[in-house]
């Protein structure tokens, strides 16, 4: 008796999945029985990102190297010989020794007292002696210039004028001359004065003056500037015996 045998069943064929939304009517992707989408919608893959351009690193570096040596070896540093400031449009005053300056000694031109406001005419510039107004200065620091009928009177009684020629202005040099002017209380009977003057003789840019005695310097010389007070301070024909002498 022939052995029955079972017919193979037939292996179910898979339905097709349908692509477009019966509803809408709109496509969808089909995916794999892995549940990923298949190979007809894949994205491309993402590129990756390039590293660092090492060609604009080294040239970046090698710039702000060659700026650095640039400054360091070419760029105009202040010298600590000058009194610069920061303000544009400024003239510096050097601080250096003028060895060309000396002390000038000139003429008694009279100190005869004359009206406030009347014109006075001197043989030096800046006055060195001469007829001069009845009142006197305060000592101290002035911003603007003082008539010079004034000033020869303070030199009268021993006083000593300071002057800087800055027509556009020196902060620096002032701050370094005002120390002079504030060593004595503004209302003694002697003491010094700093002011402006504009067209100082011979080029110079700062002065000194006391009775019949003149310094003109081209740089701030504090030796010379210390000498002359030294030499000339309360040494008019009016000087005052009380004052204590400049040290």
């Amino acid at each position: 008796m022939s052995k029955q045998t079972r017919p193979t069943a037939k292996k179910p064929q898979p339905i097709p999945r349908q692509t477009t939304n019966s509803s809408t009517g709109s496509q969808y992707q089909p995916r794999t029985l892995d549940g990923a989408k298949s190979s007809a919608g894949k994205r491309p893959p993402a590129r990756k990102a390039k590293g660092p351009n090492l060609t604009l690193i080294i040239g970046v570096v090698v710039a702000v190297v060659v700026s650095v040596i640039a400054l360091l070896v070419i760029a105009p540093w202040t010298s600590t010989t000058s009194i610069t400031s920061t303000d544009p449009g400024l003239s510096p005053i050097l601080v250096a020794p003028d060895p060309s300056a000396k002390i000038e000694q000139f003429s008694d031109e009279g100190r005869n007292h004359i009206a406030a406001g009347s014109k006075t005419n001197y043989q030096t510039n800046p006055p060195t002696s001469g007829d001069h107004y009845e009142k006197w200065s305060n000592n101290g620091i002035f911003k603007d210039p003082l008539p010079d009928g004034t000033i020869v009177h303070n030199m009268e009684h021993g006083g000593i004028i300071i002057y800087y020629d800055c027509p556009q202005g020196c902060p620096a040099t002032v701050s370094a001359l005002s120390g002079y002017a504030l060593k004595y209380a503004p209302d003694v009977f002697t003491g010094i004065i700093l002011e402006p003057r504009a067209g100082l003789p011979n080029g110079a840019r700062i002065a000194l003056t006391a009775w019949r005695s003149r310094l003109l310097l081209k740089s701030l010389d504090s030796d010379k500037i210390n000498d002359f007070i030294k030499q000339r301070f309360n040494k008019g024909p009016e000087a005052d015996p009380n004052t204590p002498p400049f040290n």
